[in-house]
């Protein structure tokens, strides 16, 4: 846990090419040190919102990637605000949405709503 930690917080960007991805919590661990992810659009990565709370690019073109990356990149050199507000953002999102006592609170909203 120390190295990922370590790599995580050395990083600004985190990759996560994956060709099939059932749940993604990668991208949030990777969020929470301030990496923006860049993620191919599928399975439980289709949840990272492009241009807001990461880069995301979809189908399996060989170029879809590189121009995600080239994209991050950009922004990285010349909109370092954008980049900042990025970060924030993408903080804000997992508060909202994704924490314990939210996803809890959707459960039960379920188990209601079935019973």
């Amino acid at each position: 846990p120390l190295t990922a930690r370590r790599v995580f917080a050395a990083g600004d960007f985190f990759l996560i090419p994956s060709q099939y991805e059932p749940c993604g919590l990668t991208d949030y661990q990777a969020q929470l040190f301030g990496n923006l992810p860049i993620v191919h659009a599928v399975g439980g990565l289709v949840k990272v919102i492009d241009g807001e709370t990461g880069f995301s690019y979809p189908g399996s073109r060989s170029a879809a990637l590189p121009d995600a990356m080239r994209r991050a990149m950009t922004l990285y050199r010349h909109e370092p605000k954008v980049i900042a507000h990025m970060q924030k953002r993408a903080l804000e999102v997992i508060k909202e949405r994704y924490t314990w006592d939210r996803v809890v609170e959707r459960y039960m909203a379920l188990y209601k709503q079935e019973m």
